[in-house]
């Protein structure tokens, strides 16, 4: 058996498990996304990177994730990104665009 270590509690937890729930990032409190936190993040995107070019060699990878970032623009615009609650919708928008 495989054990992983879950990123949200530090449990252990079985290769199925961690593959049914690896993907709930923000299932994950606020006070566990620290550095360590981003470079999990980081070789688990390498990692999903090189595994898709394995086992897809002819999959137009740039074309999925351009088709995937305009999903999450139309998500995050209209305020039901997973995880994201709506009121922080309205501060991230107030920040970004600044005070008229």
């Amino acid at each position: 058996m495989v054990v992983i270590y879950a990123m949200c509690d530090l449990q252990k937890v079985d290769y199925i498990t961690y593959l049914t729930t690896f993907d709930h990032l923000f299932d994950i409190p606020k006070d566990r996304k620290n550095s360590e936190y981003r470079k999990y993040l980081d070789v688990l995107l390498d990692y999903l990177h090189t595994y898709l070019t394995r086992v897809r060699p002819l999959l137009d990878l740039n074309s999925e994730l351009e088709t995937v970032q305009r999903q999450f623009q139309v998500q995050w615009e209209n305020g039901n990104f997973p995880g994201w609650p709506v009121r922080y919708f309205h501060i991230i928008t107030f920040v970004t665009q600044g005070v008229p």
